[in-house]
């Protein structure tokens, strides 16, 4: 069904930036994978540019994602919390091999991957226009 869809709609650019970043983050090393997926989340959710890129990101993954209010401010904190990390990492950090980190990788794995399939099954496989999903 969901190869059907990308079939007749195609992928948008930034859906098909994130799917590719998803892929490859399961290949790579752990410093990779954070790195891939930061760019994942901030091509579905954080590519208008401006500033507050983790704020952008965590609150509309949550908003897209999320099934109710609590669960909203959930995800908003573990998708900060995952951002941050991979920021760490692309900013010259290192994150040690330990299971929290590993945790946090396959969350942000896990958190990508029900994005796109949302994607691939609400909107055809079209990007989302990130604005749409700001808090207003």
């Amino acid at each position: 069904m969901l190869i059907k869809q990308i079939a007749d709609n195609g992928l948008g650019e930034r859906t098909k930036v994130a799917l590719g970043r998803w892929i490859q983050s399961m290949d790579r090393g752990m410093l990779d994978g954070f790195i891939d997926l930061r760019i994942a989340l901030e091509s579905l959710y954080a590519s208008d540019g401006g500033a507050e890129v983790t704020y952008r990101a965590a609150s509309r993954c949550a908003r897209h994602l999320a099934t109710g209010m609590s669960n909203r401010k959930q995800l908003f904190d573990q998708v900060r919390k995952f951002y941050n990390a991979a920021s760490g990492v692309v900013h010259g950090g290192a994150i040690p091999d330990t299971p929290k980190n590993r945790k946090q990788l396959v969350f942000g794995r896990s958190i990508c991957r029900k994005a796109i399939l949302k994607i691939i099954q609400e909107n055809g496989g079209q990007d989302l226009e990130p604005h749409v999903l700001s808090f207003q």
